[in-house]
Order: C-alpha cells, then sequence, then structure tokens
C-alpha cells in the first residue's frame, strides 16, 4: 500500500468550487463580578449556559459520560466546551465576509445574552486574563484527559496553560484544488508572524501585566513546538507542498486515537509505523489520520480546509476583521501573489525569530530584516484591495473591505489591542470584564 498516495488521495480532497469563510472564536467564561474562569457545575455554571443555548437553538446536545459538552445548531453553527472552560463558537461557512460579519453578530450577541442570564460574561481575546492553569477545571472530557497527560510528559506546565488558558479566533477557507491549496498555503504562512503582530491580544495573566504583548503565543511556543508553529512544508515547491507536509505529519505519533465510541491513548510510534504495522484498511487509514490532524495546531493547518490559527483572538469589535483580511488576502490571486512576493525571501528560520520579538514588541519587531509595521500596513492595504475587487466582481458584497477598519486603524497607530490594554489598566477585573465583554450585539 502506497501510505503517502493514499493519505494525499483520501485526506485531502481535489478543493471545491466554492471560497466560503468560516470562523470559529474561542471565548473566555468568565464571573462577570470577578473576571474568573466559572465552573462547569452550579447555578452558574457551564453546563447551565450550554442548555440554555440548546433550549433557544432546539440543538442537539453532544455529551460525554453524562455532561452536556456542545450544542450544534441545524444549520452547522456549533458551541462547544474547551479544555479549560473556554466557550468555542464555531460558525457555519459563508458565502461572503459580510454575511459571516452578520452572523457573527447576531449569534455572538445572543450567547452573550444567554449566558448574561446566568452571572457569565464572555470575553474574547488572546487569553483568560485572570486565572492560572492552577485555578483551572479542566473539563470531566476523556481527551482532556489524555491531553493532560500528554503534556504532564512533554512540558507540564506551559502545556496546561496553552491548552486551557489560551483563546484565539480562527479563520477557515477553502481551497479548489492542488495547486490552489499550494498557493493559498504557502501565502498564508508567510504573513502569518505579520497578522499575530497586528494581534497581539494577551499581556495580563492573573490579573497582572505579565511583560508580554502575547503571552499565548509564548506558551505556545513553550508547549510543545513541533506541533506549534510554522508549517515548514508551506516552503517547498508547489508541487512537494502536500507531500512534504504528509512526510512530517507522518512522523509524529498520535496523542490520541477514537475506537470503540471513546477515546484511548495513541501508540507511542510515529503515524505511519502504526497504521503499517496495524494492517488497517484503507478506510481506517484515512479515519486515523483525520484524528490526527486533529492533533497538530500548526499556525496555518491544514485538513479538509485551511485553517488560519495562530494568532491572539481580538477584541469583539475587530472579529469580522480577521476574517476579512485573510480572505481578501487569498481569495483574490493578485492580492494573494503579491502578498507572496512581498515575504518571498523570508525561510522558516525569519518566522521563528519573528514570532518571539512579536510576543514582546508586537509592531515594533522585525520579520527578515524589515520593519514589522510597513510589513502589517502593506498586508492590510492589499487585503483591502483583495475585497474591493472581489466586490466589484460580484464575488462580495459592497462595503465588505470596511469590516477592515479597525485593522487598519492599529497598523496605521502602531498601537496593539495589547499595548491599548495596558494603557488603560488600572488592576480592576470588574471594569476590564464591563469594557472587553461581548455585548449583546457586536
Amino acid at each position: 500500500m502506497d501510505l503517502p498516495l493514499l493519505l494525499r488521495t483520501n485526506a485531502f480532497f481535489a478543493g471545491t468550487d466554492r471560497e466560503r469563510v468560516g470562523m470559529e472564536v474561542e471565548l473566555a467564561a468568565v464571573d462577570e463580578r470577578t473576571g474568573r474562569c466559572v465552573p462547569y457545575a452550579g447555578q452558574r455554571g457551564l453546563r447551565r449556559v450550554l442548555e440554555r443555548v440548546r433550549d433557544e437553538w432546539t440543538g442537539e446536545a453532544s455529551a460525554e459520560s453524562g455532561y452536556v459538552t456542545a450544542v450544534r445548531r441545524s444549520d452547522g453553527a456549533c458551541v462547544s466546551l474547551e479544555m479549560g472552560g473556554a466557550i468555542e463558537y464555531a460558525s457555519p461557512p459563508a458565502d461572503t465576509v459580510h454575511d459571516l460579519a452578520t452572523r457573527l453578530g447576531r449569534d455572538l450577541g445572543g450567547l452573550a445574552a444567554m449566558a448574561a442570564e446566568y452571572g457569565v460574561a464572555l470575553l474574547p481575546g488572546g487569553n483568560f486574563p485572570f486565572n492560572t492553569s492552577a485555578d483551572i477545571t479542566w473539563l470531566p472530557r476523556r481527551r482532556a484527559e489524555l491531553l493532560k497527560a500528554h503534556y504532564a510528559r512533554v512540558a507540564p506546565h506551559a502545556g496546561y496553560e496553552a491548552m486551557t488558558l489560551n483563546l484565539s479566533a480562527q479563520v477557515t477557507l477553502d481551497y479548489l484544488g492542488p495547486v490552489d491549496l499550494a498557493r493559498k498555503l504557502r501565502m498564508q504562512a508567510l504573513v502569518a508572524p505579520v497578522v499575530h503582530a497586528i494581534l497581539v491580544n494577551s499581556p495580563l495573566f492573573a490579573g497582572r501585566p505579565s511583560g508580554l504583548l502575547s503571552r499565548r503565543m509564548h506558551q505556545w511556543q513553550r508547549a510543545e513546538p513541533v506541533r506549534w508553529g510554522p508549517l515548514r512544508a508551506a516552503w517547498l515547491a508547489d508541487d512537494e507542498i502536500v507531500a512534504g507536509f504528509v512526510d512530517w505529519a507522518g512522523r509524529l505519533p498520535m496523542i490520541y486515537r477514537r475506537a470503540n465510541g471513546t477515546y484511548e491513548p495513541g501508540p507511542d510510534l510515529p503515524f505511519r509505523d502504526l497504521v503499517s504495522e496495524r494492517g488497517m484498511s484503507s478506510e481506517q487509514i484515512t479515519e486515523a489520520w483525520r484524528q490526527h490532524l486533529d492533533q497538530i495546531w500548526t499556525d496555518v493547518r491544514l485538513r479538509r480546509t485551511l485553517e488560519l490559527r495562530g494568532a491572539d483572538g481580538p477584541p469583539a469589535e475587530a472579529l469580522p476583521a480577521v476574517a476579512a483580511l485573510w480572505a481578501g488576502l487569498s481569495y483574490h490571486r493578485p492580492s494573494r501573489a503579491a502578498a507572496s512576493g512581498l515575504l518571498s525571501r523570508s525561510t522558516p528560520r525569519d518566522y521563528v525569530s519573528a514570532t518571539g520579538e512579536t510576543k514582546v514588541a508586537g509592531l515594533a519587531a522585525t520579520y527578515g530584516g524589515r520593519p514589522m509595521r510597513e510589513l502589517a500596513v502593506e498586508i492590510v492595504r492589499l487585503a483591502r484591495n483583495g475585497l474591493e475587487e472581489r466586490a466589484a466582481q460580484g464575488l462580495e458584497k459592497p462595503g465588505a473591505a470596511r469590516l477592515l477598519e479597525p485593522l487598519e486603524e492599529v497598523v496605521d497607530s502602531g498601537l496593539t489591542y495589547a499595548e491599548r490594554t495596558l494603557r488603560g489598566w488600572d488592576g480592576r477585573c470588574d471594569r476590564y470584564v464591563r469594557h472587553f465583554r461581548i455585548k449583546d450585539s457586536l
């Protein structure tokens, strides 16, 4: 059996004929009075919030060992619980950025209103600002137990914090075929450090300034660099990118696997050795491969779609701007080519160095020896051009480019969301929550 060919063929489809956009937004669920995380159980707990969502949405609830952990609506929207009690909202894919922004405003506002009935505030951003990993309660999920055991071996402190306290706003995009996949993936990987610099937004930890603009980025770098950071296959030639990714991912072991209706620890073997030694059918290998890809958290995540996940989540008003930025760059060929050309000489080493600077300096960092802020201004301009051209072609709603205005304000001023938070920080958790919580509309 040609395992690499099987994985390339069965796990990465030929693409679609549509370019849609979706988002997953992780939100800190906190007590509106103290800003600290809320428990799963109790009258003001996460279970009550999920049950309220289930009833309001008339959605289908998922449970593990009797614990409600997710609710899915008939249109594909989903609310689920992360390992440390964050609430994740996943949108259904939208045909345009404008449609997605409308959906985000309605759904996140509705979720915030339901959570507020139980005294729970939903905070976007890069992390839980007032907790440590020591006082987070891991959710009663089998996968959480296996991840906790994994990080107990790999990097207990940093791993626990990364899995429980970190938040992001992730964008999901389509690709149209193998060549389109390679070109989008390369551009997204090259541009990712610039987007990270624009969006640094986790300067507080345990209720105090941490000395970093992105505590989230710092902890992921320390937790398990092999599964985090640049997708190095993106620097290969177009016709080598997918094969290079398959080869790299095949050398990693699975952390867990789903079998017999539950999750069990993955064998301590590279994935390629596991499937070759077990005599699995092609269908079993493909399903195991898809599970394996869920355990890789590179900044650009390659699965059935392309997922941009490396940056901190911004404040609520800027959430649609993240999707607008990536769609404007990825779905307009001239903008995509220009963005790739702008950073074509960067290397994976430049990428790692830039993210190391960015977590401390934000837009004052450098990338490949060039000022990050100058690159950011140009990248946002290219995204605007892309959205405006798509609107002129009838592929996007008129005015979609205005969604980029929050990020244009950041790059024009050079003042990131993290720095703005620090300027206004007075030690009052209740004020922070009132200012940054999602209101009943975006």
